[in-house]
């Protein structure tokens, strides 16, 4: 199978209004991922991104554990906080009215932390961070906290960045609509990435798989859902309301099928009951590769311009 085929982003159009009751509690994390790049000289700066629902407490300092199999191990306190926005996926300008800005539409923030650290060569290099709680969820039992993960061989590749994560939100869908998303990951180097589904993890203290309800795995997170190993492609139909933890591991080969490292994006889908009906479209105005997969969305190759019409 050609793993190395251009990323797809699949693009879902504006809600016509989510509205809804999403129980959204105190002191509770919607996701995260750690990313790295390397700086040179062995040096690397190091970003952990979270989402918290905006419900919650403020979002605390953030602490880093670093170790390798090479026998280093050193953490890394109060990482700096180098940027905070909302990212609730609201329409119109009820954003206003989300819970980050004290209405009661579910709010969610993503706070991004930055540090840069020193990783002498080694086969394998772990980065990790964890915390107590993450939002009460639909498909896991109780509300077990969140360890989220990322590894390097800087020995088979001495200078390399991770891929790279574009959307930055987490996302909300409606029941009973077919959903096509994509969080639009990209590698900088141009390494071959394999996507897969993997279990949700908390630190007991080792990292451990969550116990998900009923029938739902790491693998098969929510009733249906696929992924397509080249380019992450997430498809499925809701058809409960709630919040649903998924977690994809990118892993990264060289040239020579060598893995050179793995990095994991824990995040939630908020499924609403959605009021009104989706958008529709005729078509495309132009030339681009974009595609139409339903009626509600299209396909296009990641950073090539694209445009629809005849919305109603």
């Amino acid at each position: 199978m050609d793993l190395s085929r251009p990323v797809l982003r699949s693009v879902l159009f504006a809600l016509p209004l989510v509205l809804g009751q999403v129980e959204l509690r105190a002191d509770h994390y919607a996701g995260g991922n750690i990313t790295y790049e390397c700086l040179g000289s062995n040096f690397y700066r190091v970003t952990l991104d979270l989402y918290l629902d905006c419900s919650g407490v403020p979002v605390t300092a953030q602490t880093l554990q670093l170790s390798s199999d090479c026998g280093t191990t050193f953490t890394v306190s109060n990482v700096p906080l180098t940027l905070t926005e909302e990212v609730s996926q609201l329409c119109g300008g009820s954003t206003a009215n989300s819970t980050c800005n004290g209405g009661t539409l579910p709010g969610v923030r993503h706070h991004r932390f930055v540090t840069n650290v020193f990783l002498s060569p080694c086969n394998s290099w772990h980065i990790a961070w964890n915390i107590c709680c993450r939002s009460a969820l639909q498909n896991v039992v109780g509300t077990p906290g969140m360890y989220l993960t990322a590894t390097l061989n800087n020995t088979v590749a001495p200078c390399d960045q991770s891929p790279a994560i574009a959307d930055n939100s987490i996302p909300f869908i409606c029941v009973n609509e077919p959903i096509l998303y994509n969080p639009g990951i990209s590698d900088p180097d141009g390494n071959t990435m394999l996507f897969e589904l993997i279990s949700a993890r908390f630190a007991a203290p080792a990292p451990t798989a969550v116990n998900y309800v009923g029938g739902a795995t790491g693998t098969a997170p929510i009733p249906g859902i696929t992924i397509d190993p080249a380019n992450g492609q997430l498809s499925f139909t809701p058809t409960v309301t709630g919040n649903y933890a998924a977690v994809i591991q990118v892993t990264t080969y060289d040239a020579n099928g060598v893995v050179i490292g793995t990095i994991m994006r824990d995040f939630m889908f908020i499924v609403l009951n959605c009021m009104g009906s989706s958008p529709t479209t005729t078509g495309l105005t132009n030339g681009t590769s974009g595609f139409i997969v339903n009626a509600g969305s299209i396909e296009v190759c990641d950073g090539v311009p694209f445009c629809v019409v005849n919305f109603r």
